[in-house]
This record gives C-alpha cells, structure tokens and sequence, in this order.
C-alpha cells in the first residue's frame, strides 16, 4: 500500500521517468512531454511491487501532497511541469 510516506520515492520515479529517461521506462512521451496516466500507472506497478495498487487517485493525492508541484495531471494525462498550461487540471 502507498502512503505519504512512499509519495518521495513514487514522485522520484515519475521525474525520472518523465524528465530524464523515459526510454528506460518504455514510455513514449508526447507533444509538451504528456503520456497517459494508465500508462505511467503500469510503468510503477512494473517498477515496485509494493506499488501494485497505485491507482490515478494515488498520483493526485502525492501531487496535491507535494510542495515542490513537479507535476500535473490533466485529461488522463499526466508530466512533469515545465510551465505550460492546461485549462481543465485534476492536480
């Protein structure tokens, strides 16, 4: 089970994923770096077994829960924030 606890590691993984080498990840990142949710969520669960019930509620709760907002979740999708803008946020 996740809990705010784990968020560092789980945020840390989703920048590296994200920002550094999504290739590692076999994530194909799209326009302005977005990639599904339902992707990314394999991808933690591939990653950790731990993180088997990561769900698109866990991911908002550890983005709300952070400080430093270094991502955003917008219609299914999900980066890393570079300063763009999104009208319809989750996150």
């Amino acid at each position: 089970m996740v809990d705010e606890k784990d968020f560092e590691k789980v945020s840390r993984v989703v920048s590296h994923a994200l920002r550094h080498e999504p290739w590692l990840y076999e994530l194909e990142l799209g326009e302005q770096g977005w990639v599904t949710v339902d992707d990314l969520i394999k991808v933690l669960h591939r990653e950790n077994s731990k993180w088997s019930d990561i769900t698109t509620d866990t991911l908002v709760d550890m983005i709300t829960a952070s400080d430093k907002k270094r991502h955003e979740i917008c219609d299914g999708k999900i980066r890393a924030l570079y300063g763009t803008f999104c009208t319809e946020k989750t996150a």
